[in-house]
Formats: C-alpha cells, structure tokens, sequence
C-alpha cells in the first residue's frame, strides 16, 4: 500500500456489515459538499458498481488488522519510505513479509525526521474477511481500517476543538477525544488528541478500567478533557451507553465525577455512520486514507485502472516520440543548411590566409591547399617574422590545423592582437581539447564552453583566449 491521500472517484459505496444487515451507504462529491444517501444491498446500482467503475469499500477492524506510529532519522521522504518497513517489522507480532501493508499520514517533524502512521493486517486476516464479503454478496475494491474511517468521519462531521490542532499535536495536552461504535457483533474505541489519531481498540466499553487505561495511554499522561462521540446501531440504546459513561466516571476525578470536563454526544445517524464514513473517504483526498486490499488480494478494477495509465503513459510517450522524429528532420535540415555556410566560410578563411583562390577545393582539401600556402609563406618569412611579426601571425594556421585533425567544423575564428575566439562545432565532448592546448602552449590563457549536443550527435563549442603576459 502506496502512501495516498487521493480520492477514488466522485462517487463511491461504504458497506457495514451488522450481523445479518448489510448497510450501504452511496455518497457523491459535488461542488461544495459530499452528499450521502443509504441505499438498500439489492440496489441494481450497488450490484454493478464494480462494472460502472464506481469503488465499493469495507473495513478490517482492530481485531484484525494494526495501526503503529513509526519515526525514522531521514527527513527525506523517498529515503524514509524504504526503512518504515523495517521499523514496522520490529513492532509487529508476526513478520511483515505475511502482512498487507502501507503507511499514511507521513509527515516531516520540527526535528528533521520522518513519522508515520503504519496500517498492517495478517494475509489470513485479509482472505477471510474478503471470504466472508464474498458470502454477502460484496465484492470492495478498498479494504479500509475501520479505526481510521470512525476517526475521519467523527472530524469531518464535528470537528470541534480538536479541529485546531490537526495532524501535528503534542502528546499529554489532555484534551482527548473518543469515537465509540457500538455495533451488533463488536465494540471498538477510537482515541485521538486534538486532531491526530493515536489508536483504535476492539474492547468490551462496559469494561471501564480498560477504557480508561487506553485513554490515558493514548494522552500521554493526564486527562484533563473529554469528548465522547457515539456512533454505531448501537448507539441508539441511550440506556446502554449512559450506563458505559456512569461506569468511567467512578475513580475518574473530580471533572468526570462532575461532568464538568466531559462532553458525551452521539453523532447523527449512528447506525449508518461507518458505511458513511467509508463512502466519504472514496470520494474526498486527505490523511489517515489507506487500502490492505494490497499485492495478491487486489481487486482487478485497480488493476486494470493502473494497466490504463500506463497504456496511456506509453501512448503519450509514442506520441512525443513522433514529435520529436519531426523536430529531428527539421532539425537536420538546418544543420545541413549551417554546414554549408560554415563550408562556405571556411572557404573564405582559407583563400583569406593562402591569399589566393582555392578554386573548387571545399572542406579539409580547402584546409590542405590553405595549410601548404601558409606553410610555405611561413618557411620564407620565417626570419623576418621572428624579428619583427607579432605572436599571432601563423596561429590561424595551427587552429585550422588542429581542427583539421580533430574533424572539427569552424564557424568562425576572431583573432586580435591580445585576445581571440573561435567556435564551431566537433564530434565528441573533448574535440575542442587540442585547441585549447595549442593556445596555451603559444602564450594564452584559453577556456572553453559547450553546448548540449545536436540532433547529428555534434557538440557546439567556443573558446576565447587571452595572451599571458610574462
């Protein structure tokens, strides 16, 4: 399980399970809210959905299925990622290689490092509860944590006070909070400070001094305030829950003895609000999301949905391909275009440095012609230009020279008595070494500068140099 905080669609079916009741819930994502609407089991709808593409999603509850806060020293989230999982072994009782898996709410923390909520089940756990959907006629593409929907879904319906905090609250505030469900075959109880989820717990809420253990454990400390929320088919005997409330507050203290620091109210519409909570989290982006209908146990839609994405990645990518093939030839007309001015203009140094025509001689024979002429003007004036020519006369010659050796093509050439440029263009990456050298070795100070490479493999490059003086 990839970390996501992404919805699934704009619409999406949450289905709660309650002894022989199946309750489905249908919510849509419009403009400015998510509207939910219960919907009967045998609705057409609800049995095609998985054909109309529309995600169906069902819980793992405590029982069967782990939620573990991880901290690694890598502020890096890509690096943090490839540890958790070694982390999260260490915390489980049975090993992670027999687990569906993932982490949510990743976050960097004031420290530089990386926490995250771990959500793991039993491969076991996971065949049975999909085994025993299978028997109510209940295919879901998202095997949630019920925990974590009851968490979501208390938030997003009566954010209150723990609204102000989000993710990133401190332990031992004391102001905590508590989602109770009361269902037909299990009790579970959600706790969380401020707005962070701290843990969920399949545990008999008659049994107040577990419950007030977990709470405490789960502030961190004291308890200072409590809203508690109930929710559930259960929830509607106001007679049992009262009863559950009267038990926590013996040996509680004063606030709970006196109700004074202990808001206790039942969310609206308790018996559907789990299918309530599952549909929402189809259709609406946000933390704490995740899915252990992972690796094996993948329902074939999200398959097929990431088998589409990378038809399309490919199609776009082919797509690119051909526009670039084009860009190519338009590419290569041009260079063919430059070449012949730089033909041309080569032709032009060459007749200007021989100091006669080079008739039809284009190219290296051009060079040759040029190279003799200047060679044999350079063995005769050889002892007046020792005398009496500055430095720069001859070196024309070598650069032409040297760029002959190389292959490379010369786009221009700009010589002055203290500084001189030459660019162009050579076939690899150190075509432009030799002339850098022969620069250095008559007195310059020489750099040069390259380009990205042409669409005929050529790299582009330019020197300038400046004379050293001595």
């Amino acid at each position: 399980m990839e970390p996501t905080g992404q919805a699934y669609g704009k619409a999406g079916y949450g289905v709660d399970i309650q002894g022989e009741r199946i309750v489905v819930v249908r919510a849509e994502r419009g403009r400015a809210r998510v509207t939910c609407n219960v919907v009967r089991a045998e609705d057409r709808l609800f049995q095609g959905a998985a054909k109309q593409g529309v995600p169906v999603a069902a819980v793992l509850g405590p029982r069967e299925s782990i939620t573990q806060w991880l901290e690694v020293a890598f502020g890096a989230r890509a690096k943090a990622l490839k540890v958790l999982p070694t982390v999260l072994d260490i915390q489980l009782p049975f090993a992670v290689e027999q687990c569906a898996y993932g982490f949510t709410a990743v976050q960097r923390t004031t420290a530089g490092r990386t926490r995250a909520l771990g959500v793991a089940a039993r491969f076991a756990d996971v065949e049975r509860k999909l085994a025993r959907l299978a028997q109510a006629g209940v295919d879901p593409v998202v095997l949630d944590h019920e925990g974590l929907a009851l968490w979501t879904q208390s938030l997003e319906e009566m954010p209150g006070e723990a609204a102000e905090a989000g993710p990133a609250a401190k332990r031992g505030t004391g102001a905590v909070r508590v989602v109770a469900y009361r269902g037909v075959e299990r009790e579970t109880l959600v706790v969380g400070v401020a707005g962070e989820y701290r843990g969920a717990h399949a545990v008999r809420l008659e049994d107040a001094a577990q419950v007030r253990r977990l709470i405490r454990a789960a502030a961190g400390g004291d308890v200072q305030r409590v809203s508690w929320w109930w929710a559930g088919p259960g929830a509607e005997d106001q007679a049992a829950c009262e009863a559950v409330i009267a038990g926590l507050r013996q040996d509680w203290g004063d606030g709970w003895a006196e109700g004074r620091n202990c808001m206790v109210a039942v969310h609206r519409e308790p018996a559907t609000f789990l299918a309530r909570a599952l549909a929402t989290r189809l259709v609406t982006p946000g933390a704490w999301r995740c899915n252990l209908r992972t690796g094996a146990f993948e329902h074939p839609a999200l398959a097929r949905a990431r088998a589409g994405s990378t038809t399309r990645a490919l199609a776009l990518a082919l797509a690119a391909g051909l526009v670039l093939c084009a860009v190519n030839l338009a590419v290569s007309a041009l260079v063919r275009e430059r070449v012949g001015a730089y033909e041309a203009v080569l032709v032009e140094l060459g007749q200007a440095t021989a100091g006669r025509a080079l008739g039809a001689a284009r190219g290296a024979q051009a060079v040759l012609i040029a190279k003799r002429q200047v060679e044999a003007q350079r063995r005769a004036t050889e002892p007046y230009r020792r005398y009496s020519e500055p430095r720069l006369t001859g070196l024309a010659g070598a650069i032409i020279e040297v760029a002959g050796k190389q292959a490379v093509t010369v786009e221009s050439l700009v010589l002055k008595p203290e500084r001189l440029s030459v660019s162009g263009c050579g076939p690899g990456w150190e075509s432009a070494a030799p002339l850098v050298a022969t620069l250095e070795a008559r007195g310059f100070t020489a750099t040069v500068d390259r380009e990205a490479a042409l669409a005929d493999g050529t790299i582009p490059f330019s020197v300038t140099a400046e004379a050293r003086h001595e």
